[in-house]
């Protein structure tokens, strides 16, 4: 009795972490792309009508960005290299898209902040996806 009540909690515990993992990716999609259309309204507008949290900037660009990273490498777990040259990608474009407006300055300071902000992000999303990972993966184990 004691093995077949080992093995339903085993079963429960699986299936609970297969919907845990199927709706991490439907809210990371949904934050991710969220977080990119924020990120991408509020680096456009001049300096004085961005939102500001009353921390620095750089802060705030590496809160933003590590959200961003968490969130797509959730919705991405297994392409954690794709996603972040991505998201680097997307950073640098905004950076150099910030030429066109005369009010905004790029500097490469922000793209470095904001590429470690996609690095530790996808990281501690993979590790999130690493963490629920051995749980899905015990089904063939007993």
């Amino acid at each position: 009795m004691g093995a077949s009540m080992q093995k339903a909690a085993c079963y429960s515990m699986q299936m609970i972490t297969a919907f845990a993992r199927r709706h991490f990716r439907l809210i990371g999609l949904l934050v991710g792309w969220l977080t990119l259309i924020f990120i991408s309204a509020a680096s456009l507008p001049p300096l004085r009508l961005r939102p500001h949290l009353g921390v620095s900037g750089d802060i705030e660009r590496e809160i933003a960005y590590v959200v961003l990273g968490v969130a797509f490498a959730l919705a991405q777990p297994r392409r954690p290299i794709i996603v972040g040259a991505l998201l680097v990608g997307f950073a640098g474009s905004l950076e150099l898209f910030q030429v066109l407006f005369a009010d905004n300055h790029q500097h490469a300071q922000d793209l470095i902040v904001k590429s470690f902000g996609v690095v530790g992000g996808v990281a501690l999303g993979t590790a999130i996806n690493d963490a629920l990972q051995p749980m899905t993966t015990q089904k063939g184990r007993e």
